[in-house]
């Protein structure tokens, strides 16, 4: 009872002030029973969500809405830490040892031999380091891919897949080779779909597929993220369509009833506010 009463008492909290309330919350005997009803697989959704959910408040640059979007993400982080503890595999506290820990290591840089040294130097010895620590934990890994979730999203599973294999010098050299493999991609992509039969709809999909992976790739040569762009570009169109939506209602007319012609007309009105 002292816990919940220090929590409803304060006026400001601190970190410490997280830890306790997922402590009441899962309390067995005077706990919330949806939160005591969770484990490790009901909350994992959850927390995919919430990291959207804060990749979208980055996209949409509502640092407001940011604050508490992150605070939602760490409340995912200490809802795992919990349930850990409960188990006995470890705790909060372990959590921030660990990789408090891991980061020193991983910025010898910093904390061992001060250097500059630039970004893309950095990955490289990032990765360097990773594959060290995999040595020396006796862990046996025959391929650079295997430390990719499984369970990525496709988009982010073609990054990490490319990024990765660019760190072994298993890329294109610039930006002009990597127009020159998009547009080869494209061209096979259109001459399968000329050609297109029942026996070639795998081919026009593995086609639709290079053009996309050598897009993101494309995207990440820039220095941007294809989630990221997409999400602007879905935004973008949202609000354009539901435009063109007023502006038919407000002509009193009716959208299905339109032409191409008129809704292109209505499109364009759309990108001028």
């Amino acid at each position: 009872m002292s816990k919940i009463r220090d929590l409803t008492t304060k006026r400001k909290y601190k970190f410490k002030d997280i830890v306790d309330l997922m402590d009441i919350l899962r309390d067995p005997i005077d706990g919330c029973a949806w939160d005591l009803k969770q484990d490790f697989k009901s909350i994992a959704g959850h927390t995919i969500e919430e990291a959207y959910e804060v990749a979208d408040a980055i996209c949409n640059e509502n640092y407001k809405n940011l604050k508490d979007e992150i605070g939602d993400l760490l409340f995912q982080v200490i809802y795992h830490s919990k349930l850990a503890k409960e188990n006995n595999f470890f705790d909060i506290n372990d959590v921030i040892n660990s990789i408090v820990k891991k980061m020193i290591h991983r910025h010898p840089h910093i904390f061992k031999v001060k250097e500059k040294i630039s970004s893309e130097e950095q990955e490289k010895r990032w990765e360097l380091i990773k594959q060290e620590e995999r040595k020396t934990s006796g862990e046996f890994i025959d391929s650079l891919f295997n430390e990719i979730p499984s369970s990525l999203p496709p988009i982010n599973k073609s990054q990490k897949l490319q990024h990765l294999a660019a760190t072994k010098g298993f890329d294109w050299p610039d930006i002009d080779s990597v127009f020159k493999k998009l547009n080869e991609e494209i061209h096979e992509l259109e001459y399968e779909l000329k050609n297109q039969s029942n026996n070639n709809k795998n081919l026009v999909q593995d086609e639709l597929g290079d053009v996309l992976f050598t897009l993101i790739r494309l995207i990440q040569k820039l220095n941007y993220d294809t989630n990221i762009i997409l999400q602007k570009s879905n935004i973008k169109f949202e609000k354009r369509f539901k435009l063109l939506e007023k502006f038919i209602i407000d002509d009193g007319k009716n959208i299905e009833e339109l032409s191409i012609n008129d809704l292109q007309y209505y499109w364009e009105k759309s990108k001028t506010i």
